[in-house]
């Protein structure tokens, strides 16, 4: 098992993810998906069928985890937000079960 980081840099508000789930198939799925968030004030929204969405701020020096089974059940994005004109970066940690 290896442990990777993904960095993001969203440039400003306009700079966005997709709804989208960390299901790739090398993922450990009994391990968390660990977030550092850094600069502008940034959403993430969490949504599953059948259930409200769920938004969470990320503020300058916030830390989501997300669990398992999130990434399992829910889809996530991190949509655009024009009033927002600051850089803000992301680390996310993930475990992959087999090395690259």
């Amino acid at each position: 098992m290896s442990e990777f980081c993904v960095v993001i840099q969203y440039t400003n508000g306009l700079d966005w993810i997709g709804l989208q789930r960390d299901n790739e198939k090398d993922l450990n799925p009994d391990y968390p998906i660990v977030c550092y968030c850094f600069g502008a004030t940034r959403d993430i929204i969490f949504k599953r069928e059948g259930y409200e969405k769920v938004t969470i701020p990320l503020t300058d020096g916030s830390v989501l985890i997300m669990c398992p089974p999130t990434h399992e059940f829910w889809h996530h994005d991190i949509p655009i937000r024009r009033k927002v004109k600051d850089t803000r970066i992301s680390l996310t940690f993930r475990r992959i079960e087999n090395d690259m």
